[in-house]
């Protein structure tokens, strides 16, 4: 995500064909505040991981999750049962609202980017 400014927090979702989350992709800091004393960071932050951890703790979905540094997190789901369709759906649904209504109330912090790729849901 090069030649974005710093300031914003950049985030990739990629949702299937049923409008369920494939992929999301979250990199940088949103404002000028230090690590710890931005809210609105720390907001889609929270929303972001937590969507991500309870997806990645069910063993029936296969997922992959890595925060491998200080202001980046990727994440994918790469195989989920059709029985978990609405599940995943609902935790879709979710995120995304809290992420919207976050860039809605403060633009300037946020660079959001949603697409729909094509594929069932064994990735193929």
């Amino acid at each position: 995500m090069s030649g974005i400014t710093e300031k914003l927090l950049n985030i990739l979702i990629r949702l299937d064909t049923a409008d369920v989350l494939r992929e999301i992709r979250a990199s940088g800091h949103a404002g000028d505040a230090a690590k710890g004393y931005n809210t609105v960071c720390a907001a889609a932050s929270s929303l972001i991981r937590s969507a991500c951890r309870t997806v990645n703790n069910d063993s029936e979905i296969k997922s992959v999750f890595s925060a491998p540094v200080s202001g980046q997190l990727d994440f994918s789901i790469q195989e989920y049962e059709l029985l978990k369709s609405e599940w995943l759906k609902g935790i879709t649904d979710y995120l995304l609202t809290g992420l919207t209504d976050l860039d809605n109330e403060y633009p300037e912090y946020f660079n959001i980017n949603i697409t729909t790729i094509e594929g069932d849901i064994n990735g193929s």
